[in-house]
């Protein structure tokens, strides 16, 4: 059995990260805490302590806040559309697009997509909202012959992967590189956060059955408010690979 200071911490975190207590809710006093969960005072302020650590709570006369709410994303371990992403994390998500258009494949985009370098592209530039605020900007470059249609669909309200798979070209694998970069001042001004702050970006490469790149997008998350799940197994005959 694990540490119970850790157990707490734990459970804690599921409710400020599932809503159970709202930012700026001020959290059970840690008597109360040590009650509901049968141990010592001491049991409670280790497990308070490193939610405070983790910039989960933060200290106020009276006790403790909950300072953010992260929301844990799937995006790394599964190919889904936004919508699905945060209407599974109880949010309310809305895109803005900044530029759709058809244009020539970079050398980059043509090497990441198997094309030809000029062959047409269509770039995709979406800013999106979670709870109407700024929490994503998203470039996506899909090649025009696979998806002749696309300029065509509304990006606002239609996810595009589910739009590959309307037009019979389903998105079946993706392949993610998660980093860390610092904001820049178009980044700032796009996601209303300060100069030189963490972001994460994930560069996605997505394929169909055959292995074929359907698309090439960069995404760049806020920091503040989110958190990102991989799993990882053990492969072959009991080897780490």
């Amino acid at each position: 059995m694990g540490s119970a200071y850790l157990m707490i911490k734990d459970d804690l975190r599921g409710l400020i990260e599932n809503g159970g207590y709202a930012v700026g809710e001020l959290i059970p006093s840690q008597s109360d805490l040590a009650e509901t969960y049968g141990v010592s005072a001491p049991t409670v302020k280790r497990a308070v302590e490193l939610l405070a650590r983790e910039g989960f709570l933060e200290a106020v006369a009276g006790g403790y806040v909950v300072a953010r709410r992260r929301v844990p994303q799937g995006y790394a371990t599964t190919l889904r559309s936004y919508y699905e992403e945060r209407g599974a994390n109880t949010s309310f998500p809305e895109t803005k697009i900044i530029r759709f258009c058809t244009v020539g494949a970079s050398d980059l985009e043509a090497r990441r997509l198997g094309i030809a370098p000029g062959a047409p592209v269509y770039r995709t530039v979406r800013l999106r909202y979670a709870d109407g605020k700024p929490f994503v900007f998203l470039t996506n470059c899909t090649p025009c012959e696979y998806f002749p249609e696309l300029a065509s669909v509304d990006l606002t309200v239609h996810s595009l992967y589910s739009t590959f798979d309307e037009m019979g070209r389903p998105a079946l694998e993706a392949d993610r590189t998660i980093e860390i970069l610092r904001a820049t001042t178009n980044l700032c001004a796009l996601l209303d956060v300060q100069p030189e702050e963490p972001l994460f970006k994930v560069t996605t490469m997505v394929y169909d059955e055959q292995g074929v790149a359907l698309d090439y997008s960069e995404a760049v998350f806020l920091s503040e408010g989110n958190s990102f799940h991989i799993t990882t197994r053990v492969l072959g005959e009991g080897l780490m690979r």
